[in-house]
């Protein structure tokens, strides 16, 4: 009976892990490990090295140092689900999502920091910028889970 307690609790430890590991709930530390952390950090600021590389001055070249960097990002990502995604009709799938995603995270945090009842009759370009960083946010979450996804089912 002891055993069967055990196996059943043990059965639902790894259920919970995995489908946190999988929803939408940010990863814990327990969940990604150190190298992957790493490895995203070295990514981002790769990315960051390569679209800051002109030193932008100006507000519109600050924003487009931002996409480039976003850019490059979701390329990592891309790479990540090409190597996740054995069938190319899912593949595809999640390469619209990605796109998607991106469109909606500017749309959405865009209207957010930028169109919201305080900002009269506007909040500036510093508030219609922000949106870039909430999607480098949610663009290193997905590297993280993509990376974590990939490592695992390589062991």
């Amino acid at each position: 009976m002891r055993s069967s307690i055990f196996i059943l609790s043990l059965i639902s430890a790894l259920h919970i892990s995995i489908s946190s590991a999988m929803a939408g709930a940010p990863l814990t530390n327990r969940q990604v490990s150190q190298a992957v952390e790493a490895e995203v950090t070295s990514i981002t600021e790769r990315c960051c090295d390569y679209a800051y590389k002109e030193d932008p001055q100006s507000e519109v070249d600050m924003r487009r140092a931002a996409w480039d960097t976003n850019d490059c990002l979701i390329e990592e990502i891309k790479q990540q689900i090409r190597q996740a995604f054995t069938n190319p009709e899912d593949e595809q799938k999640m390469l619209t999502h990605l796109e998607k995603i991106r469109t909606n995270v500017y749309c959405f945090y865009g209207m957010l920091y930028s169109k919201n009842r305080y900002c009269a009759p506007d909040c500036g370009p510093i508030a219609a910028g922000l949106n870039e960083e909430e999607l480098q946010i949610i663009l290193q979450d997905m590297l993280k889970r993509l990376i974590t996804l990939n490592r695992q089912n390589q062991d």
